[in-house]
């Protein structure tokens, strides 16, 4: 058994339950405890109810208030000279209601026990400039959204990294992970397009490359790298009443071309279709362990990838003109909401699925496994065959619509 003889813990929500038990097992192997819980009785309570309890110490602490998590963790290295390790217990759930039965006060004191008191947000890029960039927007949003007071904290740790290179990707990961101490949801986002001149009979090959090596090997690297780290660490229950444990989420960018074919984009189209293939494989892999992987094939968006290349905009306008009802492209922020769906609670029955944000035909769907095909027209207008494509339950017809 593995051994702390001396290593200083520090574990919130140590009073009872689960936090208690971990207190206990790291005690009795050895490790000094610095205990810290809101309930004070309790947490007292149990601090002496363990070997050498002298040792030992404990802290009242509300995880909801940096300047209390942040006295309690100085006070702990002051007394014991150190900090080895760190064990994220508090938590809470609202009893059972529907949905509209949940105050506001519900929300706001769930909301802040459960991911304020949380570890933080690891952002990965190529651009290291881009991602301090991107963590001052989040950090500004995080002071100005209500309810935030002076001197509340939003972890987010930056690590500049080149998805296509294995080694780099897995140690990138590992050490998020370690610092955070768990991984919880992955959104694979990392992506380029190139449009080929001529179309796939004239596409280079150093092009094709590119494309493969970022959209689909990258998305693969960082998708073996946290499956691995998930599987091994501790399932969580949703505070979203009382839904199955799961032990991550990992959420694959794929695109609309990874349902259908746009022309001179030869590497983005096969890399989006084979992410999806990807997700799917995968997703049958590891749905019984609790790990759910999920992809979500945005369309017409305004992005760098599609604003800064001026053939890809060109393309992009064209079909926004002709295809696209709203007569716009999407923004980011109505992506980040299927992320935010697939990465959640909200989502805990969700696994391999092939999530399409798109507007088509006067209709704007949020689509699941569903696929259009042409099936012929008439009077000018194009006939096309729903089709239902599920992993679990096979293909199926839906109808025809004109």
């Amino acid at each position: 058994m593995a051994s702390f003889d001396g290593k200083v813990i520090a574990i919130t929500g140590a009073a009872s339950g689960m936090g208690l038990a971990t207190v206990e097992l790291l005690a009795s192997r050895g490790a000094v405890i610095s205990l810290a819980d809101i309930n004070e009785e309790a947490v007292k309570k149990a601090c002496n109810s363990l070997p050498d309890s002298a040792k030992h110490t404990y802290t009242v602490v509300d995880v909801r208030k940096a300047e209390s998590v942040n006295q309690w963790i100085k006070t702990t290295k002051e007394k014991f000279g150190r900090l080895d390790g760190a064990v994220n217990m508090a938590g809470i759930i609202t009893p059972a209601a529907p949905v509209i039965e949940h105050t506001d006060e519900d929300w706001d004191v769930t909301f802040a026990v459960n991911t304020k008191g949380a570890a933080g947000i690891a952002l990965l890029d190529i651009n290291e400039d881009a991602l301090s960039a991107v963590k001052g927007e989040i950090l500004d949003q995080f002071s100005r959204q209500p309810g935030t007071k002076d001197g509340q904290e939003c972890r987010i740790d930056l690590y500049p990294i080149d998805v296509t290179n294995d080694e780099e990707v897995t140690q990138t990961v590992n050490a998020a992970a370690a610092t955070f101490g768990r991984l919880d949801y992955v959104v694979n986002a990392a992506g380029i397009a190139i449009k080929h001149e001529g179309g796939a009979a004239f596409a280079k090959t150093a092009d094709w490359q590119r494309v493969l090596d970022i959209n689909l090997t990258g998305t693969f690297f960082v998708l073996r790298a946290a499956a691995q780290i998930m599987l091994k660490q501790e399932p969580i229950q949703s505070n979203i009443d009382g839904r199955p444990l799961q032990r991550g989420s990992i959420i694959n960018f794929g695109s609309i071309q990874g349902v259908v074919g746009i022309t001179l984009s030869t590497a983005y189209t096969a890399t989006k279709h084979a992410v999806i293939g990807l997700t799917r494989t995968a997703s049958e892999d590891y749905a019984k362990d609790g790990l759910r992987i999920n992809a979500i094939c945005p369309g017409y968006t305004e992005t760098p990838m599609t604003t800064k290349n001026p053939q890809v905009l060109k393309a992009m306008m064209e079909r926004v003109s002709t295809a696209v009802p709203m007569q716009r492209m999407g923004n980011p922020q109505e992506i980040a909401d299927g992320v935010l769906y697939l990465a959640g609670g909200r989502s805990s029955f969700v696994t391999g699925s092939v999530g399409c944000l798109y507007r088509i035909l006067n209709c704007c769907m949020l689509v699941y496994d569903i696929a259009c095909r042409v099936v012929g027209s008439s009077n000018g207008n194009l006939k096309l065959r729903l089709e239902w494509l599920s992993p679990y339950r096979g293909n199926g017809y839906l109808g025809i619509i004109e």
